[in-house]
């Protein structure tokens, strides 16, 4: 396994997206040796990934498979060999082999080819083990992740391409869908995004130590450290359309949306926010809300746009939830310009409509500049970008803290870690052990099996 450093340094290339992980640096188990001959040629390890990455996306729809990929990841702070999480058990006594099978059949190719349940199991054992070094990351969007009421987009490492010539990336959602985003619109996203990567084992032949085994350091710590995370929520409370470019089938009512969601539809809304409440939640997360209603034999109220070319104006007040920004100083807190765009029929693609300016910079100077750890901003507007007018916008800005925990196991410098809301107060170890809050305990011994 890759340090986290030089795994988002390669991601980085595609989504431009580094969070402040990556200073948590994961030690290399071994991996297996492959010689030249074993490896799998480009497209059939693409066309594997692609299959996994959308079997996963299902799969992520379920709140169990979330929360124990989210464990996981937070508790490696790197890379996870997905194959030796297949056997372990979810809260629901279900293991994640056969969440995997349950998802392959609510692929979209599965239901098409009415794929049994015997076939979808044998496919996943299949996948593993044509391609048993497969790693799952959460480089993207992983501090802002929810996993009890969020579902990740999921995504995959393309092997033969350079990583120059890396425009575009691959996103797979919940739905079973996929859509190609460009990597300025992977920049905007606020969704987490988990990465699969296939390595073929092949390593350089191992360093010697410098130093006898016997003089190397054993079993050292614990060490804790924490960071702060500054977070930026809009509440936006007016808005203002020239144009929803709708020129197809419904005339110009337009359903819009942040782009910054990945896909048109998505997104739970909270039920309140900062001490406010009283929107409607059931609607689209991604919606950017327009005066009319739509509902007629739709899962969620759709709230939609009608002008053509001249100025409406929707007074509705919600979170914009994929315009949020969070950052380990506030004086990072920046402006931001989220992609709105119509959401077309097909085969016509979505238009773009215009930008919405959020400046995230007023928590510093409107909440925390004031010695506040929480608070709302004062109300600010944003400028008129293409057919987006003026938004009126109120930021809820917080700060909170988390600690990493973590204990130096062996000569090699491999470490069991484990994170927790708060200071480092609720950071407690062993001779061989680490536990974050009082939850669960990561013993050495388990790197060792």
């Amino acid at each position: 396994m890759k340090s986290l450093r030089s795994h988002l340094s390669r991601i980085s290339r595609i989504a431009a997206v580094i969070l402040t992980l990556t200073s948590l640096i994961a030690g290399p188990p071994a991996r297996s040796q492959t010689t030249a001959t074993d490896r799998l040629a480009p497209a059939t390890i693409n066309d594997t990934l692609e299959r996994l990455a959308t079997v996963l996306a299902v799969t992520l729809d379920e709140p169990e498979v979330r929360i124990f990929l989210h464990r996981h990841l937070e508790s490696a702070m790197g890379d996870v060999p997905l194959r030796s999480l297949l056997h372990e058990e979810l809260t629901d006594g279900s293991t994640l082999a056969a969440k995997l099978a349950n998802g392959y059949l609510r692929t979209p190719v599965s239901k098409k080819l009415a794929v049994d349940h015997g076939t979808a199991a044998e496919a996943i054992v299949s996948i593993f083990e044509q391609m048993p070094n497969v790693d799952l990351s959460a480089p993207v969007n992983f501090i802002l992740w929810d996993p009890e009421h969020q579902a990740p987009l999921v995504s995959f490492i393309e092997e033969g391409i350079k990583d120059s010539a890396r425009t575009t990336v691959r996103l797979f959602d919940a739905g079973g869908g996929m859509k190609l985003h460009s990597v300025d619109e992977v920049v905007e996203l606020v969704l987490p995004v988990l990465v699969l990567e296939y390595h073929d084992g092949s390593l350089p032949p191992a360093l010697e130590s410098p130093l006898p085994v016997a003089d190397l350091p054993h079993k050292v710590g614990p060490t804790c450290t924490t960071t702060t995370f500054y977070k930026s929520y809009p509440l936006i409370s007016e808005a203002g359309c020239f144009d929803a470019h709708e020129g197809c089938c419904n005339g110009p009512d337009g359903f819009m949306y942040f782009t910054a969601a990945g896909t048109e539809k998505t997104g739970n809304l909270p039920s309140s926010l900062g001490g406010r409440s009283g929107w409607d939640t059931n609607v689209w997360g991604s919606n950017f809300q327009g005066p009319k209603p739509v509902f007629l034999f739709l899962p969620r109220w759709q709230w939609e746009w009608t002008s053509d070319g001249w100025w409406e104006y929707s007074h509705r007040e919600y979170p914009a939830m994929f315009a949020r920004q969070t950052k380990t100083s506030s004086s990072s807190l920046s402006v931001v310009d989220y992609t709105i765009k119509e959401d077309d029929e097909w085969p016509n693609g979505d238009d773009y409509v215009g930008k919405v300016r959020i400046d995230h910079g007023y928590c510093k100077t409107d909440v925390f500049d004031q010695g506040l750890s929480s608070g709302w901003s004062n109300l600010h507007t944003t400028p008129q970008i293409d057919d987006i007018k003026d938004v009126e916008y109120e930021l809820y800005c917080s700060k909170s803290q988390s600690f990493t925990c973590s204990l130096i196991c062996n000569s090699w410098g491999d470490r069991v870690t484990c994170t927790g809301s708060g200071s480092c107060s609720g950071c407690q170890a062993g001779p061989d052990w680490v536990q974050c809050n009082g939850g669960a305990r990561f013993y050495c011994d388990e790197l060792e099996e």
